[in-house]
């Protein structure tokens, strides 16, 4: 199973870092600077991947960490 978490903040960390636990793939993506997300997955772990907005979507679970003012902005950068 493959998993991603939106945005860069402690939630989305916690998730991630809990979740580097299991077998399971993980990516974390931020809407605004992919570069944070790089560090913050070298931080978390060799499971930890940063990846795109755009790559987000195509995990099998999506987790959008994000405050509740920023789902319909992101909603707009996503085609589906």
């Amino acid at each position: 199973m493959n998993c991603s978490t939106l945005s860069p903040g402690k939630v989305a960390a916690a998730l991630a870092r809990q979740l580097a636990g299991s077998s399971m793939a993980i990516g974390v993506a931020n809407p605004h600077s992919h570069e944070s997300m790089e560090v913050m997955a070298k931080q978390l772990g060799a499971q930890i991947a940063a990846m795109s907005l755009q790559d987000a979507p195509t995990t099998e679970v999506m987790i959008l960490a994000v405050p509740l003012r920023a789902h319909a902005a992101i909603g707009e950068q996503l085609s589906d």
